[in-house]
């Protein structure tokens, strides 16, 4: 496969590979190693969120509004929260929101770089 952008997240050391590019369906079901489910959201959706063995992808076509990426960085938010179990409380929501705006300020970073 194509090597794609990526970025890390030190602290937790898992790292989030980002593919925009117009295929990005077919791009998804090479990762996942399966069609894309018929009956849900994984193909009508302007974008998605793939974890496969323990690797992170967000994966859009580059006209994608900037919107649907900061739903997709939540989403990927929310999955990095679960497989390291951090819980989202009261008590940790603004380290929650640090971290869901470094996910969508490096997502915009690779975003503006591919042409």
């Amino acid at each position: 496969m194509k090597k794609y952008p990526s970025f890390k997240i030190d602290f937790l050391g898992c790292k989030i590979t980002v593919i925009f590019d117009k295929d990005w369906r077919d791009i998804a079901r090479k990762i996942l190693k399966r069609p894309l489910k018929t009956d849900d959201s994984e193909v009508k959706s302007n974008a998605m969120v793939i974890i496969f063995n323990q690797d992170y992808y967000l994966l859009s076509k580059q006209s994608v509004e900037y919107s649907i990426l900061a739903h997709e960085c939540f989403h990927l938010l929310m999955w990095i929260a679960n497989d390291f179990d951090i819980h989202f409380t009261a008590n940790n929501h603004e380290a929650m929101a640090y971290l869901l705006e470094y996910l969508i300020d490096e997502v915009m970073k690779i975003k503006k770089v591919k042409k």
